[in-house]
């Protein structure tokens, strides 16, 4: 909308200048102008599309892969206008499998869409994730989803109730609020961080693979003071 406004103010001050041959022959420049302005972002539309695989059942999208080149990745809500859900196992792993060796595009952001419900098991492990947006449409993070990166805080929004074993695991973080939506964590879910104490409402139920008496251990570091509400 700027650029358009800032396009018909030269066009007037043309026209006060040069009068009306003069605007025209403007005009025309700006009106190409404007329709490569519009291929050109339509392109760029298309190859942020182009950086993501996936596959579609039922009118319902899952993101299993990414091949783009950027560190900063925005998934997008919709892909040829069906709607993206859920993030597959492994789809943005930021390791060769086998030889855990980094890979050339591991990423530093992540914004999720709304609309996502389930992030997969190792969706985003092994990155170099400072920023991870997670909408509050999402009820499932799976195991190690986001293990081995270098969050320093995260939103769980309050739509999740399922935290996988691992899930936010060898981080650098020094806060977290569990929602009262959540109902299971998994064995190691925190562990490797710099916590120092947690609220864990009263809506957790199962501690998936650990014992209730070992839950501090099995889910968090040691030393870090569980408040149970």
């Amino acid at each position: 909308m700027f650029i358009i406004v800032f396009i018909y103010g030269i066009l007037y001050i043309v026209f006060i200048i040069n009068g009306e041959k003069g605007y025209m022959k403007m005009k025309h420049i700006f009106v190409l102008c404007i329709v490569f302005l519009f291929l050109i972002s339509c392109q760029k539309k298309a190859n942020m599309v182009n950086d993501f695989e996936y596959t579609e059942n039922e009118g319902k999208i899952t993101i299993t892969g990414y091949i783009g080149k950027s560190s900063d990745v925005v998934i997008p809500q919709k892909i040829n206008n069906v709607s993206v859900t859920a993030i597959g196992n492994k789809a943005f792993i930021g390791v060769d499998e086998g030889i855990d060796r980094p890979k050339n595009n591991q990423l530093s952001s992540v914004y999720i869409p709304d609309g996502v419900t389930e992030i997969g098991h190792l969706a985003f492990y092994g990155n170099e994730l400072s920023s991870a947006i997670i909408p509050d449409t999402v009820t499932f993070i799976g195991d190690g989803a986001f293990s081995l990166n270098k969050l320093t805080s995260i939103a769980i929004p309050k739509s999740v109730t399922s935290i996988g074993g691992g899930a936010f695991a060898s981080n650098q973080l020094t806060s977290v609020t569990i929602p009262k939506s959540v109902t299971s964590i998994g064995m190691y879910a925190f562990i490797n961080n710099q916590l120092t104490n947690v609220n864990i409402p009263k809506s957790v139920k199962e501690f998936t693979n650990a014992q209730f008496r070992r839950f501090p251990d099995d889910v968090f570091d040691e030393g870090v003071q569980i408040i149970m509400e």
